[in-house]
């Protein structure tokens, strides 16, 4: 005769769940899929919104498509690197951007295609390459 445990709940007694029972846990190969797929759903809801994104919200993405493998260490810190107090555009004007911080949201984008340009005009090919796979990641 088995003898189970019971609880009173104020309802007619009931089966007090096993406490030794095995949770089932997910093998390492299932978490990267989930964490792939939620990276997944989460750039595409990115996607829709357009570019522009607070720095907190980049920083997500690029760690999200770093650890899934979507993007290279170099292109990760780029994406993760505080942006500069003021940059110059392609046009050759200063904008500042002493204004943005982590929750303010902004066109990384643009800046990107403007840093690209930028270094391509100055023939800086490993910054540009970079800059390039940064935007590459974003427009996706």
């Amino acid at each position: 005769m088995e003898i189970y445990p019971l609880r009173y709940t104020g309802l007619p007694l009931q089966r007090q769940p096993e406490k030794n029972a095995k949770e089932e846990l997910f093998s390492y190969t299932e978490r990267a899929e989930l964490q792939g797929l939620r990276f997944t759903e989460h750039l595409e809801q990115v996607k829709i919104q357009s570019n522009v994104l607070t720095h907190r919200e980049l920083k997500q993405i690029a760690q999200s498509g770093f650890e899934s493998g979507l993007i290279e260490l170099e292109t990760y810190r780029q994406l993760a690197a505080q942006l500069p107090l003021e940059a110059v555009d392609a046009r050759g004007q200063v904008v500042d951007l002493s204004t943005v911080t982590d929750d303010t949201p902004f066109d990384f984008a643009e800046y990107y295609r403007n840093q690209m340009a930028i270094a391509r005009t100055l023939g800086d090919e490993e910054s540009y390459d970079v800059l390039k796979a940064a935007l590459t990641f974003l427009e996706g």
